[in-house]
């Protein structure tokens, strides 16, 4: 995103910005169903949330693990967010949203 701020102007950052995390949200979505996890997800998700609340009462967030031990095997966890950030850079130069 630095490299497309020296580019656009302030609007069309914040455009670029926008579009690329829709367009991630929607990979992640298609990820999560082209591998059957939906529910997985969900679960570990509520599980992070909850553990982030204990942690915030806590005071302590530095021991907070964002990925489980067994999630770190996994080759097909998480996106690469370049992709998105290209594709709402080529939008955004070549479309009129």
């Amino acid at each position: 995103m630095a490299v497309t701020g020296m580019f656009f102007t302030i609007g069309e950052n914040l455009k670029c910005i926008i579009i690329a995390i829709l367009i991630g949200g929607i990979i992640a979505l298609i990820k999560v169903l082209f591998y059957k996890e939906l529910r997985e997800r969900l679960h570990y998700m509520l599980s992070f949330f909850g553990n982030v609340f204990r942690y915030a009462v806590a005071g302590n967030f530095y021991g907070l693990p964002y990925v489980d031990k067994k999630d770190k095997e996994v080759k097909h966890i998480g996106i690469k967010f370049s992709l998105p950030i290209l594709l709402s850079a080529i939008i955004v130069m070549g479309g009129k949203i």
